[in-house]
C-alpha cells in the first residue's frame, strides 16, 4: 500500500472446494506509514530486580507520529524447553531485540518446617534430660538461623 493514498478491501473465504464470492467492501481508508524501531539498543545495567536499558529514535517517524514505546521481555527458549535459571532473556522493543545474559536470582522466603513437633509446636523435655532438634529450615538466599530464648 502506498501512504496517502485511499484504498478499500474486499474479504473472500477459501476452503478445498473454492473460492468464494466477495464481501460488501469496507470503507475507504488511506494507510499512514508505520514508524521504524527504535535504534542502538543497549543494556545499561542490571541489578537484582532492574534493567536500565538505553535506545536512540527511530530513523523514521511515521505520518501517525510517534506516542512511545512498547518493551517485551520474552524468556528464550532452546531446544522447545525453557532456559531455567542460566538462562538468557530478551528484550524487545517493537521488532528490534538485544539478548541480555540472564543475572537470576530466585527470591525464596524463609521456611521453618516443624512437622516433626507437637499439635501446637511445643516439645517437652523432662529437667536435666538433653534435647536436640532438627528442624529443617529453607529458603533462598539461605537464611541465617538465629537461637534465642528470653532474648538471649
Amino acid at each position: 500500500m502506498i501512504e496517502g493514498v485511499a484504498y478499500e478491501v474486499r474479504i473472500f473465504a477459501v476452503n478445498a472446494v473454492g473460492i468464494s464470492k466477495p464481501s460488501m467492501p469496507s470503507k475507504p481508508f488511506v494507510p499512514l506509514a508505520v514508524t521504524s524501531p527504535p535504534t542502538l539498543l543497549t543494556v545499561d545495567s542490571v541489578t537484582d530486580t532492574t534493567v536500565t536499558m538505553k535506545w536512540r529514535p527511530p530513523d523514521q517517524i511515521g505520518a501517525a507520529g510517534l506516542d512511545g514505546y512498547v518493551l517485551e521481555i520474552h524468556k528464550l527458549v532452546i531446544a522447545n524447553a525453557l532456559v531455567e535459571d542460566e538462562g538468557d532473556y530478551v528484550f524487545t522493543p517493537d521488532a528490534y531485540s538485544v539478548t541480555l545474559p540472564a543475572k537470576v536470582h530466585v527470591i525464596d522466603p524463609p521456611k521453618i518446617n516443624l512437622d516433626g513437633l507437637g499439635a501446637d509446636n511445643t516439645v517437652t523435655v523432662i529437667a536435666g534430660n538433653k534435647l536436640r532438634l532438627e528442624i529443617p529450615i529453607s529458603g533462598e538466599p539461605p537464611p541465617k538461623a538465629i537461637w534465642s530464648r528470653a532474648d538471649k
